[in-house]
């Protein structure tokens, strides 16, 4: 392991040589053999159980691990290394290009760090310095060993729960070793890769402004200040970035600074507040990544030490966390539960809930107006010539459907839904988006089959507001979700699924999803995976 800097940030970089015996070879090993044998298994439910169990070993190794860890200086200085690699983010967002020594880390390396500060909140600290520098530094590079196989294991659970039979487990000389199936890992390797570019492309850019004066209209506070008397309190006591305070003297001093009652201040910062009341447990911490009670939305960090509360809050973090509470978390009808307690934020919240597809149709409409398709939007009845009465389908059968696109060109009609989704990075979220989109599924294959039914209602539909003069009674239709953002379901979803980056191409058919071609040198044969990609036979040929 090495202590490294960039760009002036303490930064971590890791070995695991050190803890492979202690924790695979011997450990998780010997407890999957003592419960299942060491015999090769390709059963899908078999499987499952297991990888289950290996989670399991690594949460309970990473907890007897913390648990021991019982002094203030230990958590300052994991939460010094996570304020440095908030600054490294930042930088990254700015372009600045990481030393590969840890860019390919970087995200799991923040991920443990915030997970070892949480965990803190359940542990009776002591303010004693006897802790040798060296020995922090090894502890966190065991802890990190720990949480990465814990967010590995979380994530092969998670895609076999999408993939059908998507690992197999096997014993070498009874050490433990599992892996994927049919090729799919360099399947979804290859379309991780392809698809990395339709990453969001557009965000809603007034969200924390928008944020920052609801809290200020429905707490009677002034952000900046709610935000600056922070740094400014940590500074009368000392310089050092990791001073902590008691955390009822920010509701006191925001009160009388704001001239409000200390209850909306108390409201406000116990909304950014982690605690032992309501942190998750590890396994929900790492299963529930998104959930409000997360380090990730609550900067204010509350430990006991001595035997008394104190925040260690994190300039940086702040900040952070206010960005992410604005962009990925009140557009899905979420927030802290603590300022729910206000009737105008939760007015607010539900505004925004509101907005978030909207946002989204609104970018998509900007391709067909641009490309001059026939197209109808958030439709609910249907026009019909002459004096005949609208068709109105916003019942349960059939329900307003959000768009529908012709392109006379292919004698295509597609009708499609539209999803804005988190941003997701790995299984763990995609497969909250996978369940959903499961039930989506439904309510799309009922309006198509409605469609297919009723041609003749948007014939005449369409022939009213847009004057076509062409019969659609023969094109197919098909169905389709546009997303703001990649997610698994794309990938083995019944229905395509399409990005802002690829609606236009997809409609006009000058594009589509790839076929991914695997060589097999060993037989001398191409393996050929189409869309979806781990549901369809793989096709084999000799080109």
């Amino acid at each position: 392991m090495s202590h490294i800097f960039i760009d002036e940030y303490p930064i971590l970089t890791f070995e695991f040589e050190p803890f492979i015996d202690k924790y695979w070879n011997i450990g998780l090993s010997q407890y999957i053999i003592e419960q299942y044998g060491n015999s090769t298994t390709y059963d899908h439910e078999k499987v499952e159980k297991i990888l289950m169990s290996c989670f399991e070993y690594f949460i309970g190794q990473f907890k007897d691990l913390i648990l021991k860890q019982d002094t203030e200086i230990f958590f300052k200085s994991v939460f010094l290394f996570h304020e440095a690699s908030i600054a490294l983010y930042i930088k990254q967002l700015e372009g600045f290009q990481l030393p590969e020594v840890i860019e390919s880390d970087f995200p799991r390396y923040r991920r443990v760090l915030k997970l070892i500060l949480e965990q803190a909140c359940d542990i009776e600290l002591t303010a004693k310095k006897g802790l040798d520098y060296k020995e922090i530094i090894n502890t966190i590079q065991e802890l990190y060993y720990l949480g990465n196989w814990i967010y590995e294991f979380a994530i092969y659970i998670a895609y076999h729960k999408m993939i059908q039979n998507a690992y197999y487990i096997e014993f070498e000389e009874n050490v433990f070793t599992c892996g994927w199936q049919n090729n799919f890992g360099k399947v979804n390797e290859a379309l991780c890769r392809y698809f990395g570019i339709d990453y969001e492309t557009f965000f809603d850019e007034g969200a924390l402004n928008e944020l920052k004066r609801a809290l200020e209209d429905n707490f009677s506070i002034d952000y900046n200040k709610a935000i600056g008397i922070i740094p400014y309190l940590k500074k009368h006591h000392s310089n050092n970035p990791e001073q902590t305070l008691e955390p009822y003297i920010l509701p006191i001093n925001l009160a009388t600074e704001c001239k409000t009652s200390e209850e909306n201040t108390s409201m406000f910062y116990s909304g950014l507040m982690l605690s032992k009341t309501n942190k998750l447990t590890l396994e929900n911490a790492v299963l529930k990544p998104y959930s409000e009670k997360r380090y990730m939305f609550r900067p204010i960090l509350t430990y006991i030490v001595d035997g008394v509360e104190r925040a260690l809050i994190g300039n940086n973090k702040i900040a952070e966390s206010m960005m992410v509470i604005a962009s990925n978390m009140i557009h899905w009808n979420n927030m802290p539960e603590e300022w729910l307690k206000d009737k105008g934020m939760v007015d607010f919240m539900n505004k925004k809930g509101l907005e978030h597809d909207r946002l989204l149709e609104n970018e998509i409409e900007k391709i067909f107006q641009q490309n001059k398709y026939p197209y109808c939007r958030n439709i609910e009845s249907f026009r019909q010539k002459g004096k005949k009465q609208n068709i109105n389908i916003n019942t349960p059968k059939v329900g307003e459907i959000d768009f529908i696109i012709v392109n006379k060109n292919k004698n295509k009609v597609f009708i499609a839904d539209t999803k804005y989704n988190r941003a997701r990075y790995d299984a763990v979220g995609y497969r909250i988006d996978y369940s959903n989109f499961i039930e989506y599924e439904k309510k799309l294959e009922r309006k198509k089959n409605w469609l297919i039914n009723n041609l003749q209602v948007l014939q005449e539909h369409l022939e009213e507001m847009f004057h076509i003069d062409y019969s659609i009674l023969s094109f197919e239709v098909e169905a389709v979700f546009f997303i703001n953002t990649p997610t698994f379901y794309m990938f083995n979803g019944k229905y395509k699924a399409l990005t802002l980056l690829r609606i236009k191409e997809y409609i006009e058919n000058t594009w589509d999803y790839p076929i991914i071609k695997l060589e097999d040198k060993t037989n001398k044969r191409i393996l050929k995976y189409s869309h979806p990609y781990f549901k369809n036979p793989i096709i084999i040929s000799t080109e």
